[in-house]
């Protein structure tokens, strides 16, 4: 038994001295539990007690620390308070105490440890409310709970309680058989038994509860382990018993999973029969009930520490905290977590998330509201119908994919479908407000007071309050859902105004800027990116070990993203420098910032000016914004005020040119659209400057076994392309099979297997052609350059000179020449100044009609008409025919009769099928080209020529144009 036992009274006397002092006759005197009539009449250390024992009558003698109230407890109305007799101090116990006289205790009637008194002996009397009369009425002991609200910081009170959720995972052998490993390190680890977690969650009942356990401060001896856990909730031990091992329960397990259910023993009920919150059967949560007192909270804290609640299975742990602030009328959600990584280290972080249940104050701001969210919805629908006008158009024109390949259009149907789902994700978080629903009050623990198992619940009102943590969340992500889309949304607008604002020349400069760097960006940033991620890997490579900043490889390229942008080297230089050699340190930082920093991003600065001073250039004769608002306005004031004989305004004027417009495509712009429609050439450049056209390329095909299918028209010839060199080797073999294999090749050209071989392998000679033709054209220019800046002061001196020598010339003409003669003269010299052409005869033309014209719209038949010219022809005369409503087999008469003078330089007669479209531009259907000089004199050469356009040359295999020619010399 202990020496003593530490008491709530006075310091006292030792045990020995208190002996010692006592008469020699205290063996005579009564025992604890024997009869007594005075305190002289027990023994030392006792009492003469009113307290009334099962076994005895009277008054009996009883430890002097048991002496709580004298008026109660004592025969004589006071504790006695003599240190001789053994009883120091009064209404406590003493100091310390002989343990033999408690264990005498013991063994008579057990220890008091309660002691029973009458309240209406401290009140006073009172008048009864009924009867009038005075008594004593008996004050409320505990008075009964009513909630209070508890504030986690100013104006934020908490809601229902903190919650406590642990995930853990369960242990196994470190050592994979799987992988070759050292037998020495697994052997060690074997030896002492280290083990590491798996993925799988362990469910399993651990801890302690600190009530029952003597190192905790939470001890308390006078409970009983089986009055408050089964077996089934209590840790067991082995003990081995003669031959057998006899299982002895140990200490009451302290946390249990959320699907278990604690009841006490002898309780109704099964421990799987709680409700349980889907999602977390294997979770081990606690709660901080909101009801708690400071005194309570901080036994909960200790229960969790002392009962090991965190311990090496921990995989990671969350907080959840609710809070409503009644001013603002908005939840918060507060979750703090951390996780246990293998490394030693417990990283953490936290979200908060606020929500607001009210969404509108008042009626007006509904009304206000609702009526936003209507103008919103309906300017989104009336532009996805026009942009799905858009869309029609391009696919009558079968340019879909031109469609798709424009940047802006993306952009633009990108925030179209960001706004829907801006809109979507409202209608959604209003539709949860309206099942919005919580309780007064959530008392999750089932005990408040308890002596043990402080953490238990009723499981009802948890799950209830699980079932409200899961609303605020679900309002919370909603909330963030339409934060996110709405964000993105604005985002996405700022772009498609930069779009817009891209008609005006300088409000236009990001965009123009932007769309001629594209390439030089794109180039730019496949090298950064090679060298980015580089060292990215290093970075993992060679601090990944011991710097968090570069533990993989998202978190490297993120480092060395604010290495570009803020270069603090406090974050990082001290972590990265002790992770690795002290050269590869530097080696790594300092090479990083010459590439990535002075020279790629410098780069890129470069490239970014280079494309603005371009753009700013063609743009700086421009007029600006203010100018073209004013014009506007003024244009708007003349247009009210002015007479409309003084004035004509851009919409009478855009009306008249509408209704002109087919008459007014000038001469050239129609011979330039012409020229560039057919100036699309494609060809397989080969070293040397041989070019395959697509009849050598059929032949190519036929040799390697391709086979043409005739068409069922009769053969038709026309003018086709320059063939190349294997043309000319066989250009002078002739007979029957000779034709018959030419017109075979010449089929085979239109057909899907050389078309193929031209658009994987052919380029377009035309614009290879043109870049060549300027680079060579700015080399002369350059040359030439210098040569005048050497040849001007000459040039000067013999233009005076030429000069006079004429003007003297002249005057000795004047006097000795004829005037008849002088006059012929004249005419001469004029006669050689004027052009070298003459005209040498006549050409009349006579396109009578087209075979299988194309369709160029998906939804329409073809409207052609006829553009006819003659290259230099004197007046630069171009007809046009009406267009032919849905007619891809037209016929023309005498509109289609053309005539012309044939001068000597006069080469190609162009003809050129439009198709008529009454919404967008008109399109080339193809072209015909007849080489006039090839043509004989004075006789009519009726043929049908195939139409030519290398934009859609699939669609034109079958077309062609019936064209009479008759030149007259």
């Amino acid at each position: 038994a202990p020496q003593g036992l530490a008491g709530g009274g006075g310091a006292g006397a030792s045990v020995q001295s208190a002996k010692a002092q006592l008469p020699t006759e205290n063996s005579q005197r009564a025992a604890v539990g024997v009869s007594c009539a005075s305190h002289f009449d027990c023994q030392g250390g006792l009492f003469c007690s009113t307290y009334d024992r099962a076994s005895t009558e009277g008054d009996t003698c009883e430890v002097c620390g048991s002496c709580m109230d004298g008026k109660l407890h004592s025969v004589d109305g006071s504790c006695p308070q003599d240190p001789d007799w053994g009883c120091p101090g009064s209404g406590g116990y003493p100091g310390c105490i002989d343990a033999s006289a408690l264990a005498r205790m013991f063994e008579a009637n057990g220890c008091q440890s309660t002691f029973e008194f009458e309240v209406w002996r401290f009140t006073e009397k009172t008048a009864n409310s009924e009867t009038g009369k005075m008594e004593f009425v008996a004050p409320t002991v505990v008075p009964p709970y009513v909630p209070t609200a508890r504030f986690v910081t100013p104006f934020n009170r908490l809601v229902g309680g903190i919650g406590i959720t642990q995930h853990r995972h369960t242990q196994d052998s470190c050592i994979d058989d799987s992988i070759p490993r050292n037998a020495f390190i697994d052997e060690y680890s074997s030896a002492a038994g280290v083990t590491c977690p798996t993925d799988k969650n362990d469910n399993s009942s651990f801890g302690y509860d600190p009530a029952f356990m003597p190192s905790s401060s939470l001890y308390n001896g006078k409970l009983s382990a089986s009055d408050w856990y089964s077996l089934a909730d209590r840790h067991v031990t082995e003990t081995v018993v003669g031959n057998a091992t006899v299982t002895v329960p140990s200490f009451p397990k302290g946390f249990f999973p959320h699907s278990y259910l604690q009841r006490l023993p002898g309780d109704a009920g099964n421990s799987t029969d709680k409700p349980v919150h889907a999602g977390d059967e294997q979770l081990f949560k606690l709660f901080l009930d909101e009801r708690l007192t400071g005194t309570q909270a901080r036994r909960a804290i200790q229960f969790a520490k002392d009962g090991k609640f965190l311990d090496d299975t921990t995989s990671s742990v969350e907080v959840d905290i609710i809070t409503y602030n009644a001013d603002l009328d908005i939840f918060a959600r507060a979750r703090f977590f951390f996780d246990w990584a293998t490394s030693g280290k417990i990283p953490w972080g936290f979200d908060l998330q606020t929500v607001s249940v009210h969404m509108y104050q008042a009626r007006s701001q509904l009304v206000l509201w609702r009526l936003c969210q209507a103008v919103v919805v309906v300017c989104l629908v009336v532009n996805c119908a026009m942009e799905v006008g858009d869309i029609l158009v391009e696919i009558r024109k079968f340019q879909l994919i031109a469609y798709f390949r424009n940047p802006y259009n993306w952009v633009d149907w990108s925030h179209f479908t960001v706004m829907w789902a801006t809109v979507l994700s409202w209608v959604l978080y209003e539709e949860e407000i309206g099942k919005f629903t919580m309780l007064t009050s959530y008392p999750i623990v089932a005990d408040l007071g308890a002596a043990a198992r402080i953490f238990a619940t009723d499981a009802d009102t948890e799950l209830e309050f699980l079932y409200f943590q899961d609303r605020i969340r679900s309002l919370a992500q909603g909330m963030d859902t339409y934060s996110t889309f709405s964000g993105i949304s604005v985002i996405i607008f700022v772009f498609r105004m930069l779009k817009g604002l891209n008609f005006q020349e300088r409000m236009g400069l990001v965009t123009r800027t932007l769309e001629a760097a594209v390439s030089d960006l794109m180039h730019f940033f496949a090298l950064f990116g090679l060298v980015f991620l580089g060292y990215a890997c290093v970075g993992v490579l060679l601090f990944g070990h011991q710097f968090g900043g570069m533990a993989d490889f998202q978190t490297s390229c993120l480092t060395l993203v604010v290495f570009l942008i803020s270069f603090d080297a406090t974050q990082f230089y001290a972590s990265m420098s002790n992770a690795a050699n002290e050269w590869a340190f530097h080696l790594f930082l300092w090479s990083y910032l010459i590439v990535a920093f002075f020279i790629l991003l410098n780069i890129f600065l470069a490239i970014l000016v280079d494309a603005y001073a371009a753009v700013k250039q063609e743009t700086q004769e421009a007029a600006g914004l203010p100018d073209e608002l004013k014009m506007v306005l003024l244009h708007g004031i003349k247009r009210r005020t002015v007479d409309s004989g003084r004035f004509v305004s851009d919409q009478n004027l855009l009306k008249v040119l509408e209704g002109l417009r087919d008459n007014l495509r000038g001469t050239q712009k129609l011979k330039s659209e012409v020229k560039s429609a057919l100036s699309h050439r494609q060809a397989v450049l080969l070293p040397g400057g041989v070019e395959l056209d697509n009849i050598g390329m059929a032949r190519i095909a036929k040799e390697a076994g391709a086979a043409g299918k005739k068409p069922p028209t009769a053969t038709s010839s026309g003018k086709v392309m320059a063939t190349d060199s294997m043309v000319a080797e066989e250009g002078g073999k002739a007979g029957s099979t000779q034709d018959s294999l030419q017109r075979e090749v010449m089929e085979l050209a239109q057909q899907d297997v050389v078309l193929d071989l031209m658009a994987r392998f052919g380029q377009d000679v035309g614009q290879r052609s043109g870049q060549h033709n300027t680079e060579v054209l700015d080399i002369v220019q350059v040359e030439n350059l210098r040569n005048q800046l050497c040849m001007f002061n000459a040039q000067g001196r013999m233009l005076r000179e030429q000069q006079r020598v004429i003007g003297l010339m002249e005057v000795l003409a004047q006097g000795s020449v004829p005037p008849d003669m002088l006059r012929e003269y004249e005419e001469q010299a004029e006669e050689e100044q004027r052009p070298g052409e003459t005209v040498i005869g006549s050409i009349s033309v006579h396109i009578k009609q087209g075979d299988r014209l194309p369709r160029m719209d998906m939804f329409r038949d073809c409207d052609p008409y006829l553009i006819t010219y003659l290259d230099s022809a004197e007046k630069d005369e171009v007809h046009r025919t009406a267009p032919q409503r849905k007619e891809r087999n037209p016929k023309w008469g005498d509109e289609a009769k053309y005539t012309w003078d044939l001068l000597s330089m006069t080469k190609w007669l162009t003809i050129t099928v439009m198709d008529k479209d009454q919404v967008t531009k008109d399109d080339i259907v193809g072209c015909v080209n007849i080489d006039v000089t090839s043509l004989p004199f004075d006789k009519e050469v009726t043929k049908w020529h195939h139409l030519e356009n290398p934009a859609i040359t699939s669609k034109l295999r079958e077309s062609r144009l019936q064209v009479s020619v008759f030149k007259a010399s």
